[in-house]
């Protein structure tokens, strides 16, 4: 089994509330969030 397959976002760190907001409301078909540091999107 592929674990980046099961990803279906990927979010600021700073938005954490969003995602987990999404994250727990099943919104968006979210499977499994990933939250990335500002050093990971330079």
């Amino acid at each position: 089994m592929n674990p980046k397959a099961m990803i279906t976002h990927r979010v600021p760190l700073e938005e954490v509330s969003d995602a987990y907001r999404i994250f727990s409301a099943k919104l968006d078909d979210c499977i499994k969030p990933v939250l990335m540091p500002p050093s990971a999107r330079s």
